[in-house]
This record gives structure tokens, C-alpha cells and sequence, in this order.
């Protein structure tokens, strides 16, 4: 996103099994760094329907939150969605 938090782009960057997905948290920077935005915000599924987050989340969303901090970039949120119901981390307080 740009600086009012226009979208500049929507860029799939993994796509997961049943179980779990890995991602390079380099390219989130990178996409980012390439698209000249200012704002990040990640968001991803939850195919069990259970929307709150697991430990492994809560490490990719500081990691995230360190490598866009390097970069001068801000991390708007990370969603977890499921079918129905979602996680913000930005509304739960956790950014």
C-alpha cells in the first residue's frame, strides 16, 4: 500500500497443503521494496475454520514486523480468515 494505505497491489506469495504453508519472509520485503509501497499487510487462510492464530503465525508476524521495520516499511495487520469469522492482529492489539 502507499502511504494512505491505498492498495498498490494484491501479490500471492505462498500457497499451502492442508496443514501449512512456508513463507520467505524476503519476499514480502522485496514486493514490497519492488512496488515502491510504503505499507504492508499480510493476511492468509485458515482452512480448519479455527481463525485464532498458532504459534508459528505468531512468529512470521513478528518476523515480518522486524524485516519491514529494517526496511522502513509499516505492517499494517496480519488477517487470519476462515470461513465466516477472521484474526486481526492489529485489532487484537498485537502489532
Amino acid at each position: 500500500m502507499n502511504q494512505r494505505h491505498r492498495l498498490i497491489d494484491a501479490i500471492p506469495l505462498s500457497r499451502g497443503g492442508i496443514s501449512g504453508t512456508a513463507v520467505d519472509i524476503r519476499l514480502v520485503v522485496k514486493e514490497a521494496l519492488l512496488k515502491n509501497a510504503t505499507v504492508v499487510a499480510i493476511c492468509h487462510n485458515h482452512p480448519s475454520g479455527n481463525p485464532f492464530p498458532s504459534a508459528s503465525d505468531d512468529k512470521l508476524t513478528q518476523d515480518v514486523k522486524k524485516a519491514c521495520n529494517y526496511m522502513n516499511l509499516h505492517l499494517a495487520d496480519h488477517v487470519i480468515v476462515t470461513d465466516g469469522e477472521y484474526y486481526s492482529y492489529l485489532e487484537e492489539g498485537r502489532l
